[in-house]
């Protein structure tokens, strides 16, 4: 079966155990299945296929729903938990978009970002190129070498596979006469790469924009606000004094900046200018038609309420135990064997939109740090603490 010919409409957390349906044209249902008898890991897994009208396409789909366990809440009476996750499904929580949309490393996605709306190429270039924390150990010389020696070539071949970007970009300064053209090297990365740079720096101005309006005005619905058209993206519906009472914060949404959106006709606006003052630009520099740049834009909720949210409290004897079930697991019949024990954990389950983060729903309720450096660091000192106990 040609890979390209499977569609789906989203793509899935890294990190997870995830399911999802995808679909691919003119093949038996039975061909499907015999495909898990060759798959080259048994961590993936086909079931359920059925014939259908229509492909599915990217974007089309509600959202996700989650389910997840947080461990080592021991610090939290269960009074104090029900009332979190009460309010959380009550009054929902602010839609930011989550750490991972910036990256994982010390050269924040949404900085490279910054350095493609100045057109500054040989700076995004050289953010690209630049050592991370999370380098192994080939990436590292690969990186060592370009700084060190400036032999595109070599540092190219040097790099892993999996850094396209890297390679794209040095063997396009390797060509003849293109050794400083930065915006071709940059033009050499996939689109797709490109595309997350621009979004990350996008979601940075509007986290902070949201910031800064729930910061001044609260959950208020305000004169001007922006209220996103189902039926006609392009021409979202502005709240006025005759219809505001027609609205709630839910309703309401920021801009994603860039050529297509319009700004609130209120104080809102005057965020946008100051934070993007704050960075050198303005709202004409977002709107550039370099191709290499173009941002249409689009409209974000504030506030997001979780739909189908269930938890439950429960205590387990070991951090190596397993606290719920995969669907995969389910399938297979399996069964969930908690041994009661001192520690304390949460089994939280919830729908939300498409681009929702569950990370910060769960910063929310919880109050917890939820970057991924800080989970890392949390579940090494977790998996240290249980070893030192069963030593």
């Amino acid at each position: 079966v040609d890979p390209g010919k499977f569609q789906f409409a989203g793509n899935k957390d890294r990190r997870a155990i995830t399911v999802q349906r995808i679909s691919v044209p003119n093949v038996e249902p039975i061909r499907l299945l015999s495909l898990n008898e060759k798959f080259w890991t048994p961590n993936m897994r086909i079931s359920s296929p059925k014939i259908i009208e229509n492909q599915l396409q990217l974007g089309a789909l509600f959202g996700n729903h989650f389910q997840i366990a947080i461990r080592n809440v021991e610090n939290l009476s269960a009074e104090e938990i029900d009332e979190s996750f009460q309010a959380l499904s009550d009054n929902g929580f602010i839609n930011y978009f989550g750490m991972q949309r910036f990256g994982c490393t010390n050269v924040p996605t949404h900085v490279i970002g910054e350095a493609l709306i100045k057109s500054d190429w040989e700076t995004a270039v050289n953010l690209i190129l630049s050592p991370k924390n999370i380098d192994d150990d080939a990436t590292m010389n690969a990186r060592k070498i370009w700084f060190e020696e400036k032999d595109a070539v070599k540092a190219a071949k040097a790099f892993p596979m999996r850094n396209t970007s890297e390679k794209r970009i040095l063997f396009h300064l390797a060509k003849d006469n293109c050794s400083s053209d930065f915006a071709g090297a940059i033009a050499a990365i996939p689109r797709e790469m490109r595309m997350m740079y621009l979004h990350s720096y996008q979601s940075f101005i509007w986290n902070h924009a949201v910031s800064h309006r729930i910061e001044k005005f609260g959950m208020k619905v305000l004169e001007g606000d922006i209220v996103p058209n189902p039926l006609n993206k392009s021409e979202p519906i502005i709240v006025t004094n005759e219809n505001i009472e027609k609205y709630s914060i839910f309703d309401i949404a920021l801009p994603l900046p860039g050529s297509s959106v319009i700004y609130p006709e209120n104080e809102t606006k005057k965020i946008y200018e100051e934070i993007l003052l704050n960075h050198g630009k303005d709202f004409s520099s977002l709107s550039n038609k370099n191709k290499l740049i173009d941002l249409s834009g689009d409209y974000r909720k504030i506030v997001v309420k979780p739909l189908n949210m269930a938890w439950k409290q429960l205590s387990y004897s070991s951090n190596d135990e397993q606290l719920m079930l995969s669907d995969f697991e389910k399938l297979e019949g399996k069964e969930l064997e908690l041994k009661d024990g001192p520690l304390k954990g949460i089994v939280v389950e919830f729908s939300l939109p498409s681009s929702s983060y569950a990370t910060m729903a769960l910063r929310e309720a919880m109050r917890m740090e939820t970057s991924s450096s800080h989970q890392r660091n949390l579940s090494k000192r977790i998996k240290l603490e249980s070893e030192i106990v069963n030593e």
